[in-house]
Order: C-alpha cells, then structure tokens, then sequence
C-alpha cells in the first residue's frame, strides 16, 4: 500500500463525512444525514466519471487529482457544518435563557 492509495482513501472518507455532518446541520435529521452519502457512493457507481474532480473512484483510472479537490471540499463541509451547528447551539441558548428570564420576571 502507498502513501498516495492511503491518502486517496481518506480523502474519501472525509468528503463523504463531510457530507453527512454538512446534511445534519441543515436537516437537522440524523436518518436524512446517513443517506445522503449513501445516495453519492451509489451514485458513482452509476454516472462513474462524469462526476469530473467528485468521482470516488479515481484511482482505479491512476488519476490522483480528484482526490485533492474531495479533500478540500470535505474540509470545507466540515468546517462550514461545525459553524452551522455552533450558530444553531447559540440560537437555542439565546431562546432558552429569554424563557427562564420570563419565567422568572
């Protein structure tokens, strides 16, 4: 196994991560979360390399250049869903301490 297979896979794996947390955030529906990657994997097998730099499996044609843009995006995803999620907790924090405080006035 080289390093370029190994890093390849893991891009992978966080992009398609990365597209589980980013759903979860949005839909805010972990069932809906796990599909969507499912539904991507499934569709790679069936549209193949029309997907360009979001083909899963690139390596298969010794084309390692997809795997750096599925890396970056599923960066990204991450980061941008970590955001989300912390904008969403502040909302929810906001809405409950303006309950107590009427609560208790």
């Amino acid at each position: 196994m080289t390093l370029w297979l190994y890093l390849g896979t893991v891009a992978n794996a966080v992009f398609l991560g990365a597209l589980g947390m980013m759903t979860a955030a949005l839909a805010d529906n972990t069932i809906i979360a796990y599909m969507i990657p499912l539904v991507y994997y499934a569709l790679n097998y069936a549209a193949g390399a029309k997907l360009g730099y979001y083909f899963l499996f690139s390596m298969q044609l010794s084309d390692f250049s997809p795997k750096l843009w599925l890396g970056i995006t599923g960066g990204l995803l991450i980061i941008g869903s970590l955001i989300l999620k912390g904008l969403r907790i502040n909302r929810f924090l906001h809405f409950v301490k303006d309950i107590l405080r009427k609560a208790i006035v």
